[in-house]
């Protein structure tokens, strides 16, 4: 019987999850709508240009203490575009599935490992 004690198994029991998991539908759906999405020249330009207002739109808040009625509608206008774009809209989505999927794995691994994983895992970040 193999054990993960030998650094060999440990890796060769990582591609195999590795290989799994990028079999699953929600990860496949996840790449399909992030292509749409960066192949999309229209959508990159609306995150381009809804990217470049918001440090404006900060600057001016943190200079006059409101931000121009312009600027503002144009902001407004910007989420709106991005919040109703299809393929934006296709690409959180499949990102929610997918994360959603990771966390039922991290669970799965977490209780037949009897620990925690991806907490174990998470790069220290500080304090306490």
């Amino acid at each position: 019987m193999q054990t993960l004690t030998d650094k060999a198994t440990l890796i060769e029991a990582a591609r195999n999850l590795g290989r799994e998991l990028k079999e699953l539908p929600e990860y496949k759906t996840f790449l399909e709508a992030q292509e749409a999405f960066n192949n999309n020249k229209e959508v990159n330009k609306l995150v381009q240009t809804y990217n470049a207002l918001v440090p404006k739109l900060q600057q001016q808040q943190q200079a006059q203490g409101k931000p121009d009625d312009t600027l503002m509608k144009q902001y407004q206008y910007l989420s709106h575009q991005l919040e109703t774009h299809p393929e934006i809209h296709a690409l959180m989505n499949a990102q929610k599935d997918w994360k959603k999927r990771l966390e039922s794995v991290n669970e799965e691994l977490s209780e037949k490992l009897d620990i925690e994983f991806a907490t174990m895992a998470k790069p220290e970040s500080g304090c306490c």
